[in-house]
């Protein structure tokens, strides 16, 4: 049988235990970051999911060793 207990807040987080895979909340229109090649399409996931819930827009370029994302608007 399981206690239940009152008093333990919920610690904040992003189910990563706070940390972030790509720079998408801090980037500013013009910014941009670099992905190697084995990261692009996991990035290209989740910049559009960014996108849908925050209403900002990416855009990719791929380069010799990979790909780098600009924030657009």
């Amino acid at each position: 049988m399981y206690e239940i207990e009152q008093g333990f807040d919920m610690p904040k987080g992003n189910g990563k235990n706070g940390r972030k895979k790509y720079p998408f909340p801090d980037m500013d229109i013009g910014d941009s970051f670099f992905v190697s090649a084995d990261k692009y399409q996991n990035a290209r996931n989740a910049a559009s999911g960014h996108s849908k819930k925050f209403g900002k827009v990416f855009s990719f370029r791929k380069t010799e060793k990979g790909a780098r994302c600009w924030r657009m608007s």
